[in-house]
């Protein structure tokens, strides 16, 4: 038995991927978004229903959401419209999912948590290849050593990069770099952290940015010091 999934956002470069796939693997999928000709002709296309609305008005998204059970959320930039979308996953009973990277997201979605918890809904921003694969990284780490007490998770330039993608990168841009220092989420200048780490052609000289697991990262391995 499938769950109808919703992809919004599934016109974009990442969102006509997932949604492609979806239906491959024999999901039920409705494709949504808010420019009504793109939208209609993926569905068409895709021979699946499409749905538009747009995220600010807590009517129409209900209606754009009714009836299904997981929503993929696939429109960036996710940091102006993952809360929207989360909250009206929690308020129709859909597991939320997205493909963000922006640390702001993944704060939301915890303080949201509670909320979402007593609805009986999950929320998980970052299920593309970037922080799910991080922050497994970063478990695997903290379990080959017992008792770590500072973790530090390192990304090498990838060889693809959206449009979406290089958008958001350019909005997280900041004179300021989160890190977490016993527990607490603080800010260091950009800059001013600078380590080499070795991906496979040698040492590369890196500096700090603001990354997700910092946020999520002391609650997957219970290590108080990221960056």
């Amino acid at each position: 038995m499938t769950r109808t999934v919703l992809v919004y956002g599934a016109t974009g470069f990442s969102g006509r991927a997932v949604a492609a796939a979806l239906c491959d693997a024999g999901h039920d999928v409705v494709v949504a978004g808010r420019d009504a000709g793109k939208v209609m002709a993926l569905a068409r296309s895709l021979n699946v229903p499409g749905r538009v609305f747009g995220l600010h008005d807590p009517a129409a998204l209900a209606e754009g959401l009714a009836g299904c059970k997981v929503v993929l959320h696939a429109a960036g930039p996710y940091a102006a419209t993952a809360a929207a979308m989360m909250a009206g996953c929690v308020a129709a009973g859909a597991h939320y999912l997205d493909l963000a990277g922006e640390w702001p997201v993944f704060a939301a979605a915890q303080e949201l948590g509670p909320v979402a918890a007593a609805a009986g809904v999950m929320l998980m921003p970052g299920v593309g290849c970037m922080i799910v694969a991080s922050d497994c990284l970063l478990a695997h780490a903290a379990r080959q050593v017992p008792g770590a007490t500072r973790l530090r998770v390192a990304s090498s330039q990838p060889p693809v990069v959206s449009r979406g993608t290089f958008q958001t990168a350019t909005r997280l841009l900041s004179r300021d770099v989160i890190v977490r220092r016993a527990g607490v989420v603080r800010t260091v200048p950009l800059g001013s952290q600078r380590r080499s780490f070795n991906f496979g052609d040698g040492e590369s000289q890196c500096i700090g940015f603001s990354w997700p697991d910092v946020i999520t990262g002391q609650h997957t391995t219970g290590v108080a010091n990221i960056e």
